[in-house]
């Protein structure tokens, strides 16, 4: 059985996804400047549009999950990797100093450091 979750948008293209310690599945779409996350304990679908803080937010590629329950995205068209905290509804961007960077991977690791990919790079990136 397959069961499909149709997004408002059904242009969108979804890019990554991850889930999260309480099995939510969150993923990004990548030229609409969301991020969604599927509830299976309750079959629903909720997309985010993320502000266009430091202009047009387009470019939504890597997405992981922390065991603190925070979500981290890669915001390639405004150069930054975005934390959205669930519990209080908050985002926060991290802006990459160089123009150039382009983000566009994210991982964590079994210490839950973050590291992500930009450009010719691997990053870490620390409180």
């Amino acid at each position: 059985q397959i069961i499909l979750y149709h997004l408002t948008d059904q242009e969108a293209n979804v890019f990554s996804m991850t889930s999260d310690v309480r099995g939510r599945v969150w993923f990004t779409e990548l030229d609409a400047g969301k991020i969604g996350w599927i509830d299976p304990t309750t079959d629903s679908l909720t997309e985010l549009p993320i502000p266009a803080t430091l202009g047009k937010p387009v470019g939504l590629y890597g997405v992981v999950a922390t065991r603190q329950g925070d979500i981290w995205v890669v915001c390639n068209g405004v150069n930054s990797l975005l934390r959205y905290e669930p519990e209080s509804n908050t985002l926060t961007f991290v802006h990459f100093a160089d123009p150039q960077a382009a983000p566009y991977g994210l991982a964590l690791d079994a210490a839950s450091r973050l590291w992500f990919t930009s450009s010719n790079v691997v990053g870490e990136l620390t409180p």
